[in-house]
């Protein structure tokens, strides 16, 4: 017998922050640097001037329906495009794996 696999379902995965943080948008590579290092405050990205941390509770991916259950994270745009886009581009699959073919 052999392993198969099937997507069963996709979920946006978005950049969250705290409500209080004002910039709207990120670029791909303005996450880069922030998750580098590169970027410590919100004001080189626009926004006022606060520290602009990784982990824990200020900047980190998570699924969306995560966030509808926290009223307290803000979604962000990724290159100007919203994650309610269908060109949005960030999504993670959630899949069975089954031992030989499924049936039934």
């Amino acid at each position: 017998m052999h392993a198969a696999f099937g997507p069963v379902f996709f979920e946006t995965f978005t950049e969250q922050t705290g409500i209080e943080v004002d910039v709207k948008s990120l670029s791909r590579e303005q996450i880069k640097g922030i998750f580098s290092g590169r970027y410590s405050n919100w004001k080189e990205l626009g926004g006022v001037v606060r520290a602009a941390k990784v982990y824990p509770y200020v900047i980190s991916f998570i699924t969306r329906a995560a966030v509808y259950n926290e009223g307290d994270l803000k979604v962000l745009d990724v290159d100007g495009i919203s994650p309610d886009s269908p060109d949005y581009n960030y999504f993670q699959s959630f899949s069975f794996v089954t031992k030989g073919k499924p049936q039934g």
